[in-house]
């Protein structure tokens, strides 16, 4: 039988790695590795050994990328299921994802469905993933690349070291697309995540996203970014097109998004004229 293991990514958000240890606990996975830090925990490693439960705890912020490279040295084979702790999902989506990827693909990811916010910039970050899910299917369909984070599932033997990117996510999609995988959007299966209660937080999120994006592009050839790629017209009429067909009605907020979304990109650019490191967020 195929292992099934979990690597659980949270720092300074306590409810966030009580969630993530309460999956940890209900047996979904034959291991876990929790990579948390920034809060105090009573957690003691030894006592959760007989649950295959590994705790990785930093005790100062070293980026995801340095957690990542820590926890994938304790993870010896199967799927694994590389898990922003802020995400909540149903136990059902581990058996779903699983089938999802079958036996032809190497990497998957499901659609991420945010919690309704009652906030402008919530409702903006609400539909930027709606935008994301609708312009993901598309890049699909295409045969062309795309990815998606917060929550994958990748098999084994891509399981690679991280260079200091700060979309690691997009570097997995890379490295498993250059190695001759498949990249699957299980689109079908739904998670949960929240989105930034105020527009500092959102711009703030955005800014780096988007970095990482030019990064990514920079470093690796290919990039996920609708926002890099809108200068191209025909692609960006079809990706519009899709977006209201999918979620109608949406495309007054998608225009405010949109120009959060021009000041995110400048944000990143400036950001990476002067050389700033945005991996340790």
């Amino acid at each position: 039988m195929t292992l099934r293991n979990a690597v659980f990514f949270s720092y300074a958000r306590p409810a966030d790695v009580e969630y993530a240890m309460e999956k940890a606990l209900s047996d979904l996975f034959d291991e876990t590795t929790m990579a948390i830090g920034g809060v105090h925990t009573d957690i003691e490693a030894e006592s959760l050994d007989h649950r295959n439960i590994q705790i990785l705890y930093e005790q100062r912020k070293m980026g995801k990328s340095s957690s990542y490279n820590r926890a994938i040295q304790n993870i010896r084979d199967g799927h694994i299921f590389l898990i922003s702790a802020d995400t909540r999902f149903d136990d059902s989506v581990v058996g779903l994802m699983i089938q999802c990827l079958g036996d032809s693909y190497e990497l998957a990811f499901p659609r991420i469905e945010p919690f309704h916010g009652n906030t402008l910039s919530s409702r903006l970050g609400e539909v930027m993933w709606h935008f994301h899910d609708s312009y993901v299917a598309m890049k699909e369909s295409r045969n062309q690349f795309f990815c998606g984070g917060e929550f994958q599932v990748v098999r084994h033997r891509f399981i690679i070291p991280s260079s200091d990117i700060v979309n690691d996510d997009e570097y997995l999609c890379h490295r498993a697309v250059a190695g001759g995988g498949k990249i699957r959007y299980c689109r079908d299966v739904v998670v949960h995540n929240t989105v930034p209660g105020s527009m500092k937080e959102l711009l703030r999120q955005r800014i780096r996203v988007n970095f990482g994006h030019m990064q990514s592009r920079k470093q690796l050839g290919e990039h996920a970014s609708f926002s890099i790629s809108s200068l191209n017209p025909l692609e960006t009429i079809a990706a519009i097109r899709n977006f209201n067909s999918d979620y109608p009605g949406s495309l007054t907020i998608l225009f405010m998004a949109s120009i959060v979304e021009i000041f995110s990109l400048l944000g990143a650019f400036l950001l990476r004229i002067m050389g700033r490191d945005l991996s340790n967020w």
